[in-house]
């Protein structure tokens, strides 16, 4: 945490302070903990609002898309088709829930089961101007707020909540402890966040070397990691876009818990912001590098099927 945080990023966010809500105490460690479940949650976002996308403003979203909380179902309609239902995400979340809310609707279940010691990813995945970064970390300038363990912003995203909330839980338990590593990755250059360096993937090991791992012992670090990662994200405006994510960022948490026999059990929780897939119809035909990292990013998230 030696380098420099950088300048207050200038905000004209509207904030508001609560104490922590989560309530763990109503989870116990899921079965479905013990195996591979993929969930898929859907979160809303009208079109048109805040910096995301850069779309006419008097659009609706519901002209083009709907969900519905009540049944789980997004479906979506245009003049030339009929509507189209999808019915598979287990939660539905629409701009009437906030970050707060979200979190603790859906990240409890997730956090007991972490602290039990199974492995987590958790993938935003959209197109770019969709609203994955603010979910995930929150909007730009929201860790120059004040913060305390006490009370936290409500614009805060996923991640930072979840390391607060997992903060509380171990902090005054001398068997536990917490690390992260963060780096942000595209088809070519992989990049630890941390120490501005890159470091590459070596398939023997099935791992990437070369990376920093540093240890969370304060709420005041994990601030200072956050900021880090705001700051450094590499970021620009597309023609879709005023603020796209143009890399892949990997936040990655380890919690090491030294039981009764004095084994020390290791479990993983990642969390990934994913680059925005973006049109290419509405890229500018005259700005070929930028049409080209389109396709490539595009391809780069198709990879994700296989």
């Amino acid at each position: 945490f030696n380098q420099m945080e950088g300048p207050p990023i200038k905000s004209d966010l509207q904030v508001t302070y609560s104490p922590p809500t989560l309530d763990i105490s109503q989870f116990t460690p899921s079965e479905e903990g013990k195996r591979s479940i993929a969930e898929v949650t859907i979160r809303a976002k009208p079109l048109g609002v805040g910096k995301g996308d850069i779309i006419d403003k008097k659009q609706s979203q519901f002209k083009f898309c709907g969900a519905s909380v009540k049944d789980n179902s997004v479906y979506f309609k245009d003049s030339k088709e009929k509507p189209r239902n999808f019915s598979y995400p287990k939660q539905i979340f629409n701009d009437e829930h906030d970050n707060q809310a979200i979190f603790n609707e859906l990240m409890g279940q997730h956090l007991v089961n972490f602290l039990d010691g199974y492995n987590l990813n958790i993938l935003a995945y959209g197109q770019t101007g969709s609203g994955k970064t603010y979910t995930m970390i929150g909007p730009r300038g929201a860790f120059d707020y004040p913060a305390s363990e006490d009370s936290i912003p409500s614009v805060w995203g996923m991640f930072p909540r979840f390391l607060h909330a997992l903060y509380l839980q171990i902090k005054d338990d001398k068997m536990k402890a917490l690390s992260i590593s963060v780096k942000q990755d595209s088809m070519f250059f992989p990049e630890d966040l941390i120490t501005r360096k890159q470091i590459r993937f070596v398939p023997d090991m099935n791992e990437y070397i070369g990376h920093k791992e540093v240890i969370l012992e304060s709420f005041e670090d994990i601030v200072r990691i956050c900021k880090i990662i705001e700051k450094v994200r590499a970021s620009r405006s597309t023609k879709m876009n005023t603020e796209s994510s143009r890399i892949h960022c990997f936040m990655n948490l380890k919690l090491y818990q030294c039981n009764a026999n004095k084994m020390v059990q290791c479990s993983q929780c990642r969390f990934v912001d994913l680059c925005g897939s973006e049109r290419n119809e509405v890229m500018s035909e005259k700005d070929e590098g930028a049409r080209m990292e389109s396709v490539l990013n595009n391809f780069n998230l198709l990879l994700l099927l296989q």
